[in-house]
């Protein structure tokens, strides 16, 4: 919480304001009030050139989606209510400085790791990054070594990062100064972030986190400590996840001196937009004032009923809820309050299944994957919406849930071998934790690229990432070597209906680089 209270002290003295200044929100508002004539872009002209259902459904707001006008400022070099109101987000979150960013946690994720790792440099990063991670190295040139992460056996999804690991990686590695990690998981894990801090601090490196999910930590009680109170040098938090902005807004921290802040900001001029959405920039503006006001309030309601009904679901016969205590049983520190993993290996149902039969029900959940499924709590959520939530669940529970029969010849997993989730969950984590799956690997973009049939590509080096999607953890990263376990997992993936980014849908093959064996 020690954002919070810097910001009272330095806006508010000794109490909450009602109304915080939202400066960039309170410019756009004034150039329209002034009735303005455009004749700039966007050529909508505030909308009233805007396609017939688009100003339906989005109405007045389109007179704000504007540009780089006198008065609204220029992200890529901000002196006005842009910078003011970035100000604001640091003073919130304890930061040195923040960024807006328009295309999500991706360009953040990216700019990081441009702006702290040189060609050729060797980064530190964790087995379960975002895609963007990958991205980031290709556009950096740098090659990475991979830590995995502990797992979580009941579950069959992955845990934290523990800092034992990440201490023998850096001392049998001296040259790595950079190291990534995500917390919390896409499942909610978080790892020991403080103690990895000191571990990497120590040895004069950098910690980078990709916390897209945890931008509320400081608003909600009983919150995991978050990376920047942790003393991460980077955080990307992308707040459209969880406070309320528009889809694709986020932001970027920094604190202390060790990353170079000029190099951060050449990075995101680069990723970034030269035309950036003014629309999402408000609303980072507004949702950091309405997340130290009343959504906050909101959403803290909310994990507090949540935090009940994980308690009444663990009773679900073949349902197994991860708590806070299975989150440390498995190398965190930790759980993301807002967020609802059900994990139904042992279940007679993949959690795709169960995803599916939600969805009949008009239930949407965030993650359906074969060992689990996730959902999001917001501050738009309340009593009667976690209601239809836990009804939802225990009508499938009735229908497909239940404990499973045992497939013969299946490795399962240590708590109920035998169902098609559990050797999807102990495959993976065989993957992830072999020796083979944690060697160097050089993402590069590949010139020339060709098609194998996937029982061809044995041994041949990927030229893309194969990725299940959600949530966008690669499953094959680009320049790994195809062993038999990518081979399985693709293939009972498509069996048990997982979408796979980054190979055709309807054929069996992968991209490989044109040298193969290079």
């Amino acid at each position: 919480m020690q954002g919070l209270f810097i910001m009272k002290a330095t806006l508010t003295g000794s109490g909450w304001s009602d109304r915080m200044p939202t400066p960039l929100w309170e410019a756009l508002v004034r150039h329209v009030a002034a009735r303005p004539v455009p004749w700039h872009v966007p050529g909508h002209k505030m909308g009233r050139g805007a396609p017939p259902d688009l100003i339906r459904w989005l109405g007045a707001g389109l007179k704000l989606d504007l540009t780089e006008l006198p008065g609204l400022d220029d992200l890529h070099q901000p002196e006005g209510p842009i910078a003011e109101a970035q100000v604001l987000v640091a003073q919130t979150f304890g930061a040195d400085e923040s960024f807006f960013l328009v295309g999500g946690s991706t360009v953040g994720n990216i700019a990081m790791l441009l702006a702290t790792c040189e060609p050729g440099e060797t980064v530190l990063i964790a087995r379960n990054v975002h895609r963007s991670v990958i991205s980031g190295l290709m556009l950096a040139g740098a090659s990475a070594l991979v830590v995995a992460p502990d797992w979580e056996y009941d579950l069959g999804v992955p845990g934290g990062i523990r800092v034992e690991t990440v201490a023998r990686i850096l001392g049998a590695h001296p040259e790595i100064r950079t190291v990534l990690v995500t917390s919390p998981t896409y499942h909610g894990v978080c790892s020991d972030l403080a103690s990895l801090a000191e571990e990497v601090h120590r040895r004069g490196g950098l910690l980078l986190v990709d916390e897209a999910h945890g931008g509320h930590f400081p608003f909600v009680q009983g919150s995991p400590p978050g990376a920047l109170a942790s003393g991460a040098d980077a955080v990307v938090q992308s707040w459209h996840k969880t406070m309320g902005s528009l889809t694709q807004s986020a932001v970027l921290h920094l604190r202390g001196n060790r990353v170079d802040r000029q190099r951060i900001r050449e990075s995101l001029a680069t990723v970034q937009s030269s035309s950036p959405s003014y629309l999402l920039m408000a609303s980072l503006d507004l949702a950091r004032q309405w997340m130290q006001n009343e959504g906050g309030r909101r959403l803290d309601s909310v994990v507090q009923t949540l935090a009940q009904v994980r308690e009444e679901l663990d009773a679900v016969p073949g349902v197994d809820v991860l708590t806070a205590e299975r989150a440390r049983r498995a190398g965190g520190v930790g759980l993301d309050p807002a967020r609802l993993t059900l994990g139904v290996v042992g279940s007679r149902g993949t959690g795709i299944e169960w995803g599916e039969a939600l969805r009949r029900r008009g239930i949407w959940p965030e993650l359906e994957e074969p060992t689990a499924v996730t959902f999001v709590a917001g501050p738009g959520d309340d009593s009667r919406i976690i209601g239809r939530l836990v009804k939802g669940l225990q009508d499938v529970a009735m229908e497909i849930g239940g404990v499973g029969e045992p497939a013969e010849g299946r490795r399962g997993s240590r708590v109920f071998p035998g169902t098609e989730a559990a050797e999807w969950a102990a495959l993976l984590q065989e993957l992830w934790h072999s020796e083979e799956g944690q060697d160097l690997i050089r993402p590069r973009l590949a010139r020339k690229v060709r098609w194998v049939p996937l029982g061809k590509a044995l041994g041949l080096q990927a030229a893309r990432a194969v990725i299940p999607y959600p949530p966008g953890i690669p499953m094959l990263l680009p320049g790994e070597r195809i062993r038999p376990l990518h081979n399985e997992l693709i293939r009972m993936g498509r069996s048990m209906g997982v979408r796979l980014v980054g190979m055709p849908s309807d054929e069996e093959v992968v991209a490989v680089t044109e040298e193969g064996r290079e």
